[in-house]
Protein backbone atom coordinates (compact mmCIF):
# COMPACT_ATOMS: atom_id res chain seq x y z
CA UNK A 1 0.00 0.00 0.00
CA UNK A 2 1.43 3.32 -0.96
CA UNK A 3 1.60 6.38 1.21
CA UNK A 4 -1.13 8.43 -0.55
CA UNK A 5 -3.70 5.64 -0.30
CA UNK A 6 -2.95 5.26 3.38
CA UNK A 7 -3.33 9.01 3.96
CA UNK A 8 -6.63 9.04 2.03
CA UNK A 9 -8.00 6.22 4.17
CA UNK A 10 -6.86 7.96 7.31
CA UNK A 11 -8.52 11.25 6.29
CA UNK A 12 -11.80 9.49 5.45
CA UNK A 13 -11.66 7.66 8.76
CA UNK A 14 -11.04 10.94 10.60
CA UNK A 15 -14.04 12.55 8.84
CA UNK A 16 -16.25 9.58 9.72
CA UNK A 17 -15.16 9.65 13.38
CA UNK A 18 -15.89 13.37 13.63
CA UNK A 19 -19.43 12.91 12.29
CA UNK A 20 -20.14 9.80 14.36
CA UNK A 21 -22.73 10.42 17.08
CA UNK A 22 -23.59 7.96 19.84
CA UNK A 23 -27.13 7.91 21.21
CA UNK A 24 -26.85 6.27 24.65
CA UNK A 25 -29.69 3.97 25.58
CA UNK A 26 -31.69 4.20 28.81
CA UNK A 27 -31.97 0.41 28.96
CA UNK A 28 -31.92 -0.63 32.64
CA UNK A 29 -30.85 -4.15 31.63
CA UNK A 30 -27.79 -2.97 29.69
CA UNK A 31 -25.29 -4.39 32.19
CA UNK A 32 -27.05 -7.78 32.15
CA UNK A 33 -27.02 -7.85 28.36
CA UNK A 34 -23.31 -6.95 28.23
CA UNK A 35 -22.44 -9.68 30.72
CA UNK A 36 -24.56 -12.14 28.72
CA UNK A 37 -22.31 -11.52 25.72
CA UNK A 38 -19.09 -11.58 27.75
CA UNK A 39 -19.78 -14.62 29.95
CA UNK A 40 -23.01 -16.53 29.23
CA UNK A 41 -22.42 -18.87 32.19
CA UNK A 42 -22.27 -16.02 34.68
CA UNK A 43 -25.59 -14.55 33.54
CA UNK A 44 -27.27 -17.94 33.80
CA UNK A 45 -26.24 -18.25 37.47
CA UNK A 46 -27.20 -14.69 38.38
CA UNK A 47 -30.46 -14.58 36.40
CA UNK A 48 -32.38 -16.03 39.35
CA UNK A 49 -31.26 -13.19 41.65
CA UNK A 50 -32.09 -10.27 39.35
CA UNK A 51 -34.98 -7.98 40.11
CA UNK A 52 -38.16 -7.98 38.03
CA UNK A 53 -38.08 -5.90 34.87
CA UNK A 54 -40.75 -3.46 36.09
CA UNK A 55 -38.64 -2.67 39.18
CA UNK A 56 -35.61 -2.00 37.01
CA UNK A 57 -37.66 0.27 34.76
CA UNK A 58 -39.07 2.13 37.77
CA UNK A 59 -35.57 2.62 39.17
CA UNK A 60 -34.41 3.86 35.77
CA UNK A 61 -37.22 6.44 35.71
CA UNK A 62 -36.48 7.71 39.23
CA UNK A 63 -32.73 7.75 38.55
CA UNK A 64 -33.24 10.92 36.52
CA UNK A 65 -32.67 13.94 38.78
CA UNK A 66 -35.73 15.90 37.65
CA UNK A 67 -38.11 12.98 38.19
CA UNK A 68 -36.57 12.16 41.57
CA UNK A 69 -36.82 15.79 42.70
CA UNK A 70 -40.42 16.05 41.50
CA UNK A 71 -41.37 12.85 43.35
CA UNK A 72 -39.77 14.08 46.57
CA UNK A 73 -41.52 17.45 46.22
CA UNK A 74 -44.93 15.82 45.61
CA UNK A 75 -44.56 13.45 48.56
CA UNK A 76 -43.33 16.24 50.85
CA UNK A 77 -46.23 18.51 49.89
CA UNK A 78 -48.70 15.65 50.31
CA UNK A 79 -47.29 14.79 53.73
CA UNK A 80 -47.39 18.41 54.83
CA UNK A 81 -51.01 18.70 53.65
CA UNK A 82 -52.07 15.56 55.51
CA UNK A 83 -50.26 16.74 58.64
CA UNK A 84 -52.00 20.11 58.40
CA UNK A 85 -55.41 18.46 58.07
CA UNK A 86 -54.78 16.15 61.03
CA UNK A 87 -53.48 19.02 63.13
CA UNK A 88 -56.55 21.14 62.28
CA UNK A 89 -58.88 18.35 63.42
CA UNK A 90 -56.96 17.91 66.65
CA UNK A 91 -57.09 21.66 67.40
CA UNK A 92 -60.81 21.76 66.61
CA UNK A 93 -61.51 18.84 68.95
CA UNK A 94 -59.36 20.41 71.67
CA UNK A 95 -61.14 23.75 71.27
CA UNK A 96 -64.55 22.06 71.56
CA UNK A 97 -63.40 20.23 74.69
CA UNK A 98 -62.11 23.48 76.21
CA UNK A 99 -65.42 25.22 75.47
CA UNK A 100 -67.34 22.38 77.18
CA UNK A 101 -65.05 22.51 80.20
CA UNK A 102 -65.39 26.29 80.41
CA UNK A 103 -69.18 26.11 80.25
CA UNK A 104 -69.15 23.36 82.88
CA UNK A 105 -66.91 25.43 85.17
CA UNK A 106 -69.28 28.40 84.93
CA UNK A 107 -72.60 26.54 85.25
CA UNK A 108 -72.50 22.76 85.72
CA UNK A 109 -76.31 22.62 85.58
CA UNK A 110 -76.24 23.77 81.94
CA UNK A 111 -74.06 20.74 81.19
CA UNK A 112 -76.53 18.23 82.60
CA UNK A 113 -78.52 16.36 79.89
CA UNK A 114 -81.71 16.36 81.99
CA UNK A 115 -82.46 20.05 81.32
CA UNK A 116 -83.39 19.23 77.69
CA UNK A 117 -81.20 21.87 76.08
CA UNK A 118 -79.25 21.09 72.92
CA UNK A 119 -75.99 22.01 74.62
CA UNK A 120 -76.74 19.74 77.53
CA UNK A 121 -77.76 16.83 75.31
CA UNK A 122 -74.66 17.04 73.14
CA UNK A 123 -72.14 17.72 75.90
CA UNK A 124 -70.99 15.00 78.32
CA UNK A 125 -70.42 15.40 82.06
CA UNK A 126 -67.00 15.33 83.69
CA UNK A 127 -65.74 12.05 85.04
CA UNK A 128 -62.60 12.14 87.21
CA UNK A 129 -61.10 15.12 85.44
CA UNK A 130 -61.81 13.85 81.92
CA UNK A 131 -64.85 14.34 79.75
CA UNK A 132 -66.73 11.25 78.71
CA UNK A 133 -66.08 10.34 75.11
CA UNK A 134 -62.62 11.92 75.24
CA UNK A 135 -60.30 9.62 73.26
CA UNK A 136 -57.59 10.05 75.91
CA UNK A 137 -59.74 8.68 78.75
Amino acid sequence: MNRTTHDDHEQRLSRLLRTWKVDPSDDPRLATKVWARIDPGRVATTARTTTPRWVEELVAVFAKPFVAFAAVAVFAAGGAGLAYMQNSRMHEARFDRLVREYVYSIDPVKMHPSDGSAAGAATPLHDHGHTQGDPRS
